[in-house]
């Protein structure tokens, strides 16, 4: 049986390799940008694009900005969010929404994305070794030590470790579906303390290691969009999904999108 020393270090080094295709989401207070949420930039068909939980781009009045190495990068144009569509209930709670970034930006502000052969493309039958969701948490990041100015910031991202549930069964209690989203349960340290909040993780990643052996071989499993602190659940909107529900959104079939 691995160590939790060895399991924290295995963690660590595949935090730190998807730092790089996770970034934060800002909106406006007081006219300073306010650390809301995350966002993943994935690379599907050679287009790019920025994928959160829709419930973030609803709450945004003001403009959308992203954090880039340190700068703040305001993103224009229009949301795709499952929100919006006239049939709700094919998507059943799918909470996902995404804007398509062109090459020029991706370029000119070095914004890595995630190719498609890490995207987790179909349901996996038993338990991968390593589950972690990960972003940018509100209670890590404070205001007044993140922003050195209103050009700049300096956060840090963090990831906790969980089991991917595949026998869970209340999907109808948390309105959700098994065919579209993974349930992942944690637990609190074996000091007692509570893991990190995940206010702020909302719209970032639940990672996968499927083999404890090999660190570096991770793949994006879903895209974290609620979280239930006195269960120790949170969910998210299987990857593959969102891919389905790009592709058909991108055919101007947004009155009706069955995701199955």
């Amino acid at each position: 049986m691995i160590q939790k020393t060895e399991l924290n270090k295995i963690i660590g080094t595949t935090q730190n390799a998807v730092d790089k295709y996770t970034y934060p989401i800002f909106t406006d207070k007081k006219d300073k940008p306010d650390l809301i949420a995350s966002c993943v930039v994935l690379e599907i068909d050679n287009k790019y694009y920025l994928v959160t939980a829709s419930h973030v781009v609803k709450t945004i009045n003001t403009s959308f900005v992203i954090g880039v190495k340190g700068k703040l990068l305001p993103v224009s144009g229009e949301f795709v969010s499952s929100n919006s569509l006239k049939d709700k209930s094919s998507v059943g709670n799918f909470d996902i929404a995404y804007i398509e970034l062109d090459s020029e930006f991706i370029s000119q502000n070095e914004v890595i994305s995630l190719k498609q052969n890490k995207l987790v493309m179909f349901d996996r039958k038993s338990s991968p070794h390593i589950a972690f969701i990960h972003g940018f948490p509100v209670s890590k990041n404070k205001q007044s030590k993140a922003l050195w100015n209103t050009y700049k910031f300096k956060l840090k991202a963090y990831a906790h470790a969980g089991i991917i549930d595949f026998n869970f069964k209340d999907w109808g209690k948390y309105n959700k579906r098994k065919d579209n989203h993974t349930c992942m349960t944690y637990q609190t340290t074996s000091a007692g303390n509570t893991p990190t909040h995940p206010r702020g993780i909302s719209g970032g990643g639940l990672w996968i290691v499927p083999n404890v052996l090999e660190p570096d071989n991770y793949f994006l499993d879903s895209i974290l969009i609620e979280y239930y602190e006195k269960n120790k659940i949170v969910f998210a909107t299987k990857v593959s999904k969102v891919i389905i529900f790009i592709r058909k959104t991108l055919l101007n079939d947004k009155d009706e999108i069955d995701i199955s």
